[in-house]
């Protein structure tokens, strides 16, 4: 990656590491390996479009891809932070003509905004794995305190961004999933009988 112009705006270009001559089998595979090339650089890349051909004029099958940081944010929507910065980074993933896959194009590869140091807290990777999930279930079940949950967490696996937020969702999940359609105090009510 390289960082371009003055030290007002930072612009990061990542133009070579999204540029293949490899011809990918499907859009979800093509999905798949940006995703896992953005995750490798601290990027979350995520669909901006998607056409498929339908005989419209102009209407091809193609998606465009972009960084989770484009778009503009409207704060006429909510009063929380917004992570969007208009990046105009952009890759376009259409058919080959000769049919033997799908072609990546990277169309702008610089970001307008630095790339973190750690994807801590990122939505792509600090969602639960299916053996993380178990692991909290279990260590909740057994009366375990959050904070000690991201502790054992971390020792298995130093890389894990999971946080205590994360597990105190989780926990809140398994919490309604035992409640079923009981308020809390119908629950309660229950325990106390």
């Amino acid at each position: 990656m390289a960082y371009l112009g003055d030290t007002s705006q930072i612009l990061v270009d990542t133009t070579y590491v999204f540029t293949t001559d490899q011809k990918i089998a499907t859009p979800d595979d093509v999905l798949t390996w940006a995703r896992d090339v953005g995750d490798a650089n601290k990027i979350g890349i995520i669909i901006t479009r998607s056409d498929k051909e339908n005989g419209i004029r102009g209407r091809n099958d193609k998606l465009i891809l972009g960084c989770d940081k484009g778009g503009k944010y409207d704060s006429s929507e909510s009063s929380t932070a917004s992570k969007k910065c208009n990046c105009p980074f952009k890759i376009r993933v259409a058919p080959s003509t000769d049919g033997s896959g799908w072609n990546v194009q990277v169309i702008h590869g610089v970001h307008n905004h630095g790339l973190p140091d750690q994807y801590h807290g990122h939505p792509r990777k600090a969602h639960l794995t299916a053996d993380v999930n178990k692991r909290v279930e279990d260590l909740t079940k057994s009366h375990v305190a959050p904070r000690h949950i991201v502790l054992d967490l971390k020792d298995q696996n130093p890389e894990s961004v999971v946080d205590a937020k994360h597990v105190y969702r989780k926990r809140h999940m398994m919490q309604k999933e035992e409640r079923d359609s009981r308020t809390e105090l119908q629950t309660l009510a229950v325990v106390v009988r």
